[in-house]
């Protein structure tokens, strides 16, 4: 579960990253190690804020751009920014909060309402 919601917190980087860079490419060091909840909600609260800042000066020009996924020098996708920070950054988060969720249904962990009441709310009560 810790690794999965490190990565949930790292996948909020990214929005900075497609929001000010012409590319990227994988590799280098491995991502910081993340060991307590509050190092990841930290980390994910600090790239949340980021993402907002980098987003918030993006022009129009900017968010039409395209932007590029470069792995060992070939090109993996080339695609709109905007549609990169949907496809990469959102619709990746939305996954994986899903799959974090059904772990901590699975340990009988109350979860909070993400679309609607949970199986924790009773709607009759």
């Amino acid at each position: 579960l810790g690794e999965l919601a490190a990565h949930i917190a790292g996948i909020a980087g990214m929005a900075e990253r497609i929001a000010t860079t012409e590319e990227f490419s994988p590799g280098g060091p491995s991502p910081l190690k993340l060991n307590t909840v509050e190092e990841i909600r930290e980390r994910f609260d600090q790239n949340m804020r980021s993402a907002d800042e980098a987003m918030g000066k993006m022009s129009d020009q900017a968010a039409n751009a395209h932007w590029r996924l470069v792995f060992q020098g070939k090109e993996i996708f080339s695609r709109p920014r905007v549609e990169a920070l949907r496809t990469n950054v959102l619709n990746h988060l939305y996954h994986h909060r899903g799959q974090l969720s059904v772990y901590l249904r699975l340990l009988d962990v109350p979860l909070p309402a993400v679309f609607g009441p949970t199986a924790d709310e009773n709607p009759f009560m």
